[in-house]
């Protein structure tokens, strides 16, 4: 009798969590790190003009518990999802966090919105979308079966998607790029001095003032690549297509050599030639063009 009875005290106790409410404040350095980790469901982070974390929203009806602790500069979040449970009504959480943190995220099965964070950012989601506005100078996004959109962000980008597209209109001006099963588009309001955009089954388009000492790389299998120059180029053209691929070149009166194999290739300088372009793709076209 008494095991029976312990047996259903524990079961409500576990009811009684179940989808808990949370909220939650802890004191945090200006300029720290916080660590997010989430299990299901969905993440907003907003950097505001505070030296607090806060966290609100409701927790998975599977949670065991919200991991919320600081240690020195770091702040970690973590809510404690047991491995084996896969089915949940998902957490919900809101977390505000001094605008110039540096973040750490990785969540799954979940979408992730970040906005107003100026620090580092290093944002990760596996089988949900990652939106983020108005970050610091350095970003790195990933996601896995789910698309990323960036709009404001600063010097050095890096950014990729497995099974989904990627958009960014930003300010870089070292810009990774990295698709698979997905378009890969970009805007930048910077002068980009380097570039290394790779797309397998997506086009790759950038949109951008380039520097004059520019390094552009650029590689599909299965897409297409489209740059558009905005201003002057000065750079040495290296371009190379499978065959069946076609090269449109707007940026000077130089037309494409035609291989036995119909593959097309061009080998040009443009204005001084202080930089270099090099792209290639296998069953895709590539279009040079200024704006």
């Amino acid at each position: 009798m008494k095991t029976l009875i312990v047996s259903a005290l524990c079961l409500i106790a576990g009811s009684v969590l179940a989808g808990e409410k949370v909220d939650k404040s802890l004191d945090a350095a200006a300029d720290g790190v916080i660590e997010v980790e989430v299990v299901r469901g969905e993440v907003t982070i907003e950097g505001w003009d505070k030296n607090v974390v806060q966290v609100v929203g409701t927790l998975d009806d599977r949670s065991e518990k919200l991991i919320f602790e600081r240690s020195g500069k770091t702040i970690r979040i973590e809510d404690d999802v047991p491995n084996n449970l896969n089915s949940g009504e998902g957490t919900k959480l809101t977390i505000k966090v001094p605008r110039q943190s540096s973040l750490n995220v990785d969540v799954v099965s979940a979408d992730l919105n970040v906005s107003q964070v100026k620090g580092k950012s290093e944002l990760s989601t596996v089988s949900g979308d990652l939106r983020a506005t108005d970050l610091g100078e350095e970003v790195d996004l990933k996601s896995v079966s789910g698309d990323v959109k960036l709009k404001g962000a600063g010097k050095i980008l890096t950014i990729g998607s497995v099974s989904g597209d990627v958009h960014a209109d930003v300010s870089a001006e070292r810009i990774n790029g990295e698709t698979v099963s997905g378009d890969l588009i970009i805007t930048s309001a910077g002068r980009v001095s380097r570039a290394n955009l790779e797309s397998v089954s997506g086009d790759v388009k950038l949109d951008a003032a380039l520097a004059d000492d520019v390094e552009l790389d650029a590689e599909t299998v299965s897409g297409d690549i489209t740059i558009t120059a905005i201003g002057a180029v000065n750079a040495r053209l290296r371009i190379e297509t499978g065959p069946g691929g076609d090269i449109t070149n707007r940026l000077t009166d130089d037309r494409p050599s035609r291989s036995f194999i119909n593959s097309n290739s061009l080998d040009v300088k443009v204005g001084s030639g202080r930089g270099q372009f090099k792209m290639e793709t296998v069953s895709g076209d590539i279009t040079l063009q200024k704006k």
